[in-house]
């Protein structure tokens, strides 16, 4: 059915934190334009001020309006911009954008996107590490812990949360630094087996045993004191580092920090790592068996 059949506008509006120059412009546009494609919408951008929250209600209203089915509804996925210049999902820096992927996305993953855009969080891991995490959540054995450094609002901890399932017979523990993070984290629904811990991730990390998978995503912990961090994975446990494309961060301090991660975890000789040309640019590191 063509757009037009539908009656439907599907309006983007997109704040940027800094000038577009006319090739990303044009790069966005034609995004958008298969977005509307695929929602059988006529798709219009605006670059402007508006808030990100409204962007959100304008689609959603779209959608609703559209009254596309459920499979196409669940196709949509919004995708947190990183701080600072690391766009997740689009090539402009520091903005929220829509994209859309064949596989569905699970109602706890977006809620926890939607919480991070209320809360203008904007270092939420991106959709396809947090596919990863679920794969490898899925695979961790019985009896087996899980550990991420860096709660935020608890983008990644959902999608942990969503690899596991049904399953009871593991544990999770996710670390944040912020209190207000952690409350906003604290406000969705969690399985029991979900375990809050607050402090430092450098800090805490020594004294909360042994893990199976440990996603450090907070400067302590992945930056500072990853040692620890790795001294608390168990032999063949692995580790999920992301971020670690540095062509993605203007800051230069940063850039050098996450060069000397990159360098530590290659050339530690407890852990196989491989480095995955995806996403922010992840290294997945398993540490080896005696």
């Amino acid at each position: 059915m063509a757009p037009a059949a539908l009656g439907c506008g599907l309006a983007v509006t997109l704040e940027p934190l800094r000038e577009l120059t006319a090739a990303q412009l044009r790069q966005i546009d034609g995004e958008v334009g298969l977005v509307g494609a695929v929602m059988e919408a006529t798709a219009t951008l605006t670059v402007g001020h508006e808030t990100a929250q409204l962007c959100l209600q304008v689609i959603k209203a779209c959608v609703h309006e559209c009254d596309l089915g459920a499979e196409s509804c669940d196709d949509r996925r919004i995708q947190q911009a990183h701080q600072e210049g690391d766009a997740a999902g689009s090539p402009v820096p520091g903005m929220m954008f829509l994209v859309t992927d064949s596989e569905e996305l699970p109602g706890s993953v977006l809620a926890a996107y939607e919480r991070a855009a209320s809360a203008g969080f904007q270092l939420a891991c991106e959709a396809e590490v947090g596919r990863l995490l679920a794969a490898l959540a899925a695979a961790v054995p019985g009896g087996g812990r899980v550990l991420e450094l860096g709660t935020g609002v608890g983008v990644g901890l959902a999608w942990l949360v969503h690899g596991l399932g049904a399953r009871r017979d593991v544990e999770v523990v996710t670390v944040e630094l912020d209190d207000q993070l952690q409350r906003t984290a604290l406000s969705a629904p969690w399985p029991p087996w979900v375990r809050f811990e607050s402090g430092d991730g450098a800090e805490v990390v020594g004294r909360l045993g042994q893990f199976d998978l440990i996603f450090p995503d907070a400067p302590g912990g992945k930056i500072f004191k990853l040692r620890r961090t790795v001294a608390a994975l168990r032999e063949g446990g692995v580790l999920v580092v992301d971020d670690m494309d540095l062509t993605r961060h203007d800051d230069e301090q940063l850039r050098s920090a996450l060069a000397v991660v990159r360098h530590r975890l290659l050339g530690n000789a407890e852990l196989v790592c491989a480095e995955l040309g995806f996403s922010s640019g992840v290294i997945v590191a398993v540490k080896r068996r005696s």
